[in-house]
Parts: structure tokens; sequence; C-alpha cells
């Protein structure tokens, strides 16, 4: 019994790190949206810059989100160094197909996405994000 609660309380420190990682996704990405709108900014067409360019926004970004998720949660969400380790390599991934999964929707719906909606701006994202936290969090 006390196994499966271990394996529980692991399972949902994992999802509470995942959802923390969207959700610092999300408000980046409405953030963008929403200076895009104050100063007019038009939607750049695809292949003006290179997707380097989008990857290192993406790193600046999840690793600014990254400090101000300490600000507000000091501590790490996963107890065990072990699953801090598994956390770090597997949300990433997970957030990066859940923005590739809006950006489809999204484009479906006659909606125009941002460099974040693409799987592998999402994971560096979602990367820098974890790695401040991973090494950054009590």
């Amino acid at each position: 019994m006390e196994i499966l609660f271990e394996l529980l309380l692991g399972l949902l420190e994992l999802v509470m790190e995942l959802f923390l990682q969207i959700g610092f996704e999300w408000l980046a990405d409405k953030s963008l949206s929403g200076l895009k709108r104050v100063f007019g900014w038009q939607p750049r067409p695809q292949g003006t810059f290179p997707a380097w360019f989008d990857i290192l926004g993406a790193i600046a970004i999840g690793a600014f989100c990254g400090g101000i998720s300490l600000m507000v949660l000091p501590h790490s969400l996963i107890l065990s160094v072990p699953l801090r380790v598994v956390a770090l390599v597997t949300t990433p991934v997970v957030a990066g197909l859940v923005m590739s999964a809006l950006g489809r929707r999204r484009i479906q719906n006659g909606l125009l996405i941002g460099p974040l909606h693409r799987f592998f701006c999402g994971y560096t994202f979602a990367l820098a994000l974890a790695l401040v936290r991973f090494f950054l969090a009590k």
C-alpha cells in the first residue's frame, strides 16, 4: 500500500511540473500575442527569419519564465532527485507536443500561430524553464 502511495505521489508531482510548464508557455504565448496587438506588429511570412532565431527566443523566454516561476514557487515541486531527472527529460517533450497540438488546432480554425506553437520551439521553451527550475529550485 505504501508503494502505491509513493507511485501516485510521484505521478502527481510530475503532472504538477508539466502543468507548470504548459501554464507558463500559455502565458508567454498570450503575452507575446498581446504585445503584437499593442504595438501593431504584423505576422511575418514563414522563413523571414532563420529557425534558430525562434529557438533562441524560446530559450530566452523560457529561462525568464523559469526565473519568474522560482519567485512564485521557490521549492521544487518534485521531491526525489531521480524523479526530477525524469521530469527534466519527459515534461518538455510533452509540453512541446501539447503546444504543437494547439498550433494544429489553431491552423484548423483559421488562426495564426506563433513560434511557440511548433514542437521544437515549445520543447526548447519548456526545457529552458525546466533547466532553470532543476538547477536553482531549493
